[in-house]
């Protein structure tokens, strides 16, 4: 996990993609190199999640992994920062873009599929409106959502990989 700056509703967006990156990121790793110490799905894909969790003061993105079993925990651990160097990388920027534009892509479809979803413990409309409503003084949270993740560039998300998501900061 990595502690970032906070800003709550301004920094969302900039957050959850770079979280959703470095899941991208990770998937790929280890799907090339099909490590028996982690669970694949049956489809073949690696059991990898990143999470972010934005708030005014701090914010922080979660990443786990499944394992098979408890022996190579710490080894993927240290394997799972791996692939994260590559998004700072020139010779990745267009790979980086792709899994970029999946990412503001996969962001906005849950904007999207959100407005469905009135109630709920943690996501529902009225809780997200209320939270942008009472940080931003809007009530325009989808609105503003799509319009950051428009406005959005690669550039930016790598710049917070390559400054807050570093090897020496992970916990």
């Amino acid at each position: 996990s990595w502690t970032l700056p906070g800003g709550g509703a301004d920094r969302e967006t900039e957050i959850t993609i770079a979280s959703n990156l470095a899941t991208n990121q990770m998937q790929s790793f280890f799907w090339d190199i099909n490590d028996s110490d982690l669970r694949y799905s049956p489809s073949g894909f690696p059991m990898v999640q990143c999470s972010p969790r934005v708030d005014v003061f701090d914010s922080k993105i979660f990443c786990s992994a499944e394992l098979t079993h408890a022996d190579g925990a710490e080894r993927i651990g240290r394997r799972m920062l791996d692939p994260l160097a590559a998004i700072s990388d020139p010779e990745m920027i267009v790979a980086i873009e792709q899994s970029f534009q999946s990412s503001k892509n996969t962001m906005l479809r849950d904007v999207l599929s959100s407005l469905d979803n009135v109630t709920g413990l943690t996501r529902g409309r009225a809780t997200v409106i209320g939270h942008h409503a009472h940080y931003t003084g809007r009530v325009t949270y989808h609105s503003d959502v799509m319009a950051n993740i428009q406005k959005l560039q690669a550039k930016d998300i790598t710049t917070i990989v390559r400054e807050w998501m570093t090897r020496e900061r992970a916990t």
